[in-house]
């Protein structure tokens, strides 16, 4: 195999185990457990700044972790294709 490919190969490994590592920390997390509302600053410059409540219980957070999740997947999907590929060709 060539100097660039096992380069290359050495990238989609780290690559991957660094984002199967954040797909087990977010698959193991607990649920939220604090308030359900927060506020978030209007106005980042200026004396007075402006600040709005939002309600975090209005957020679908489980469709948008489960939408993360899924992307997550994919792209681990992709790059375990692409290795397979690089060190085939390399054969």
């Amino acid at each position: 195999m060539k100097r660039k490919n096992l380069k290359k190969a050495a990238e989609l490994e780290t690559k991957i185990e660094e984002l199967t590592k954040e797909l087990n920390s977010w698959e193991t997390a607990k649920a939220f457990n604090g308030s359900s509302k927060i506020q978030i600053k209007d106005e980042v410059f200026g004396m007075n700044p402006k600040y709005s409540n939002v309600d975090l219980n209005l957020i679908p957070f489980s469709d948008l972790r489960s939408q993360y999740l899924e992307s997550l997947n994919y792209k681990i999907e992709c790059l375990e294709n692409e290795l397979e590929k690089l060190l085939n060709d390399g054969d």
